[in-house]
């Protein structure tokens, strides 16, 4: 049998169907359908109920399951919430994070596709209307649950100021030359149990952020590119050898004792000047009491001076021999923190050779199949193959100063090479999730092949909704 990747004499066509693919019920509504269905039939658990609507769509004549790069992790991870979402077309509502991504995306769109076709890049506060534009248009779809503390105006300038970071980083050296481009592909027969009934209903969908060209030893090649928001960083986890724990240990206990010295003589900072003038006062005040006993005066105010200028004298005099011991030690530790820097940096350097690579792989198993599957269908509909990957993760974390949090946005670029076992895999996925909504499709009950998962963030809504659905019907029970 011909197989995706082979990618060779395969007609994928594009497909002219309106029916959308967006989501067609509120998640209140599918939760009080489901509700209604359960009181209907005297049951007290959601999942025949949910199961029911969805076989019902599946097995609809009309059915059309619109496949986006996103559906594989996310069915992997939680089949039955992914088909729900995907299948019965339920929307969660959005929330603050999904705008300002959203809005992020809007600016980099425009802001290309001007460079693409003037050669410059639109200006800056252009790109910042868009975001405005796009923010206050969708503030009105949040889900009120996810709203929190969050507010348009706070939304909006986190927007602005990730981003600038992006804008200067990443777009001003963009090589990007298509942008925003959106399929809807019909698979080839050939990976259809009945090609003749079913290869209707499935259609390859979604939209790449953006598709560059780079010369690479003299030939051109083509990158896939994938722009991602998000509230953290992609970081895989390395473990640091135990000789370069201890010795950042050690730096840091030195880096403490340097620290504490430096208090110390900015402390005493003055303490030369202050020994030199109860010197000179008790210099003075003995002088004093000399000539008051050779003149048979009165002793005692000049002895109270005297007793006063000897004790603040020892103090100063302590004062700065601390300040000179001080300094001693901070010329020792620091002579010290250079050697311990000099064993630091080679061990430093690969550990962060060993981290990069880390990060690499997280994002190579968060991204990947995303990016080639939209590679496959590439290649369905223009011919073009491409050899690259590439992942520009715009995050933006929480930095706390003082009691106060500030939004920090730094970026993330990661790229690989597209290969011919990447594709296998990728093809693997896709048959796998064509033949199990067959199996559906052909009078399989989808209790045996989409299984709930609570335990995964990945529909975490669906999970809130069976607990609403679950609240509904008692409430109805109970009234």
């Amino acid at each position: 049998m011909t197989t995706m990747t082979t990618m060779s004499a395969i007609s994928a066509l594009e497909t002219t169907s309106n029916i959308s693919h967006t989501s067609k019920i509120s998640a209140q509504d599918y939760a009080e359908k489901i509700a209604n269905d359960m009181i209907a039939t005297n049951s007290f658990l959601t999942l025949p109920s949910v199961l029911k609507f969805l076989q019902k769509e599946i097995q609809s004549p009309d059915f059309k399951l619109f496949i986006g790069g996103s559906f594989f992790t996310s069915f992997e991870a939680n089949p039955l919430a992914t088909m729900v979402s995907k299948v019965n077309k339920v929307y969660f509502g959005t929330n603050p994070a999904i705008i300002r991504g959203n809005a992020i995306h809007k600016a980099r769109e425009i802001a290309l596709k001007h460079k693409i076709q003037t050669g410059k890049l639109l200006p800056f506060m252009d790109c910042v209307r868009a975001i405005r534009k796009e923010v206050v248009e969708k503030w009105d779809f949040i889900n009120p649950s996810k709203l929190k503390k969050a507010s348009k105006a706070e939304t909006f300038l986190e927007a602005v100021r990730a981003f600038r970071i992006y804008y200067k980083k990443i777009l001003v050296d963009s090589e990007d030359v298509e942008i925003e481009v959106s399929y809807n592909i019909e698979f080839p027969q050939e990976i259809f149990q009945n090609p003749h009934d079913n290869q209707k209903h499935f259609v390859g969908s979604g939209t790449f952020d953006g598709l560059g060209k780079r010369v690479v030893d003299g030939k051109e090649i083509w990158i896939m590119t994938d722009a991602k928001t998000s509230n953290s960083r992609i970081s895989g986890s390395v473990e640091k050898n135990e000789k370069l724990k201890l010795l950042e240990t050690q730096r840091k206990e030195l880096l403490q004792k340097i620290s504490s010295a430096e208090k110390l003589i900015k402390k005493f900072a003055n303490a030369e000047d202050k020994t030199a003038e109860f010197e000179e006062k008790l210099k003075k005040a003995q002088a004093g009491l000399a000539d008051a006993i050779s003149k048979e005066k009165a002793t005692a105010r000049i002895e109270a001076r005297i007793t006063k200028a000897e004790a603040e004298l020892l103090k100063w005099t302590e004062n700065l021999a601390l300040k000179l011991e001080a300094l001693k030690e901070v010329e020792k530790f620091s002579s010290e923190l250079v050697e311990i820097e000099e064993l630091i940096e080679p061990l430093m350097k690969q550990y962060e050779e060993e981290k990069s690579q880390a990060d690499l792989q997280a994002c190579i198993k968060k991204h990947q199949i995303q990016l080639a599957y939209y590679s496959i269908l590439e290649f369905f509909k223009t011919g073009r193959r491409v050899d690259k990957l590439r992942v520009e993760n715009l995050y933006i974390k929480k930095s706390k100063r003082g009691d106060k949090l500030y939004n920090t946005p730094e970026v993330q670029i990661f790229e690989w090479d597209l290969t011919d076992d990447i594709l296998e895999e990728t093809e693997e996925k896709v048959l796998t999730l064509i033949a199990s909504v067959e199996a559906v499709m052909q009078g399989v009950n989808p209790k045996v092949i989409f299984r709930p998962n609570p335990h995964t963030f990945y529909g975490s809504e669906f999970e809130e909704l069976m607990d609403e659905i679950k609240s509904l019907v008692k409430n109805e029970l109970n009234s």
